[in-house]
């Protein structure tokens, strides 16, 4: 018998939480509403997956790209302090061995060894920007010193600059009257492809310099920049790596 509590039948009223969990598992009166939200969630769940797998991807973009140019910017440093010390290196004084044991840490990277057909030793350190250069973030550069021997005496040091089909710099220093030197009592003490003051965009440059020439200035033909090593794109102008080309 249904009884009347503050005017309502007992009989029908009922637990709130049974009437939530009859409403949530009813089935909706209109089934095409209930097909959208299974759309919306499915859209919903692949959005967040993009989203996860793009910011995966962008990160590990970024960090490829950080370490190959940190990697680079190492290789610059190796390169530039190997050429500070190759410029006190006297032609036709220092020896081989006094060479190979300051020049020791460089031997880690690139290195080559030849013999030319006048009885010299050719010592090669190359250093370049493959990381960078494998990403398509920049064009190959490489800086390549070379130094030349013979009977244990350094007679030739050179070195170069190129960035892949762009630009090419290169210094030489030799000695005039050292036996097994290159000849040079046909040139000036310094050579320069490019005329002094030369104000248009250079591509190739070469100088050359024998001891005869002031080694305040020699020390200047050796000042390449080497932060080029790790920059992006390409080269318009050779100078931007050697100023002295057109001093």
């Amino acid at each position: 018998m249904e009884t009347e509590l503050f005017g309502v039948r007992k009989g029908y009223t009922m637990n709130l939480v049974d009437m939530h969990r009859s409403l949530s598992t009813a089935t909706p009166p209109f089934p095409v509403c209930r097909g959208f939200q299974e759309s919306f969630d499915a859209m919903r769940t692949m959005w967040k997956a993009l989203l996860w797998i793009g910011g995966s991807v962008i990160v590990l973009a970024f960090c490829l790209i950080a370490t190959a140019f940190l990697r680079t910017r190492a290789e610059a440093r190796r390169a530039d302090q190997l050429r500070t010390l190759v410029i006190d290196f006297a032609i036709g004084r220092t020896q081989e061995s006094e060479v190979m044991r300051d020049a020791r840490p460089f031997l880690s990277g690139i290195t080559a060894q030849a013999r030319d057909d006048n009885g010299g030793d050719y010592r090669s350190f190359i250093f370049d920007n493959m990381q960078l250069h494998r990403l398509h973030l920049s064009q190959y550069r490489r800086f390549t010193i070379r130094l030349r021997f013979r009977d244990g005496v350094l007679l030739e040091k050179n070195a170069e600059f190129s960035v892949e089909h762009d630009c090419r710099v290169e210094v030489t220093e030799r000695a005039r009257e050292v036996p097994g030197a290159i000849p040079s009592s046909d040139l000036t003490n310094h050579y320069s492809t490019v005329p002094s003051g030369f104000s248009k965009p250079v591509d190739i440059a070469t100088i050359i310099d024998d001891v005869t020439y002031p080694e305040r200035l020699r020390s200047q033909d050796w000042r390449f920049d080497l932060s080029y090593l790790a920059r992006f794109g390409g080269c318009t102008d050779a100078r931007s790596i050697l100023p002295a080309i057109s001093r």
